[in-house]
């Protein structure tokens, strides 16, 4: 039986955590598992763009409208959820993997699903975010997520200092793919 894993990401936009995701969702998919790319909203308009460009399965849940009034994006946000978990539910997801702050509360409804490898991750502090986010953000990873990905020791201290407990927290350095070097004699 082939494993399902979703990949959820908060924002198509051009960033490191998007690239991240896609880049492990294909390296996934070329290992054999069933993949899923997904984001809450498609900030700067790249779901045609992806959808072509990477071999993937790529779903804007359509959860915000950027720009968009507080109360449009409240009933977006509801929809987006609802979407996510029947999502989770229809594809039989085995395996989640969050990659922003904003996604990371997602692995509550991944635990609603029933998914039974929640992995949320932290790629560093991000300016301005308030000090009771910071705190419901770590609540949701100690109760909701299987793991907390950290993605350098620095950011491991951060999630601490968070409220994270240790245990929780795997530290796996962020590497970059290279393009192959030809080497000429």
């Amino acid at each position: 039986m082939t494993r399902s894993i979703l990949f959820l990401g908060s924002q198509m936009a051009v960033g490191g955590a998007q690239r991240l995701l896609l880049q492990q969702a294909q390296w996934f998919q070329a290992r054999g598992f069933r993949v899923t790319a997904a984001f809450l909203y498609d900030k700067e308009g790249f779901e045609t763009l992806w959808r072509q460009e990477y071999q993937i399965p790529i779903i804007n849940l359509h959860a915000r409208q950027y720009g968009a009034n507080g109360l449009k994006n409240i009933i977006l946000l509801c929809g987006g959820l609802w979407r996510t978990w029947q999502f989770m539910r229809r594809e039989r997801v085995d395996a989640i993997e969050t990659f922003t702050h904003h996604s990371n509360f997602l692995v509550f409804i991944a635990w609603l699903a029933g998914i039974p490898i929640r992995i949320a991750s932290h790629q560093g502090h991000i300016l301005g975010f308030p000090r009771w986010l910071e705190r419901l953000h770590a609540w949701v990873i100690n109760h909701f997520a299987t793991w907390l990905v950290a993605v350098s020791e620095r950011v491991r201290q951060e999630c601490i200092q968070e409220g994270v407990r240790s245990e929780k927290i795997l530290t796996i350095h962020n590497g970059t793919s290279l393009p192959e070097l030809h080497h000429f004699d």
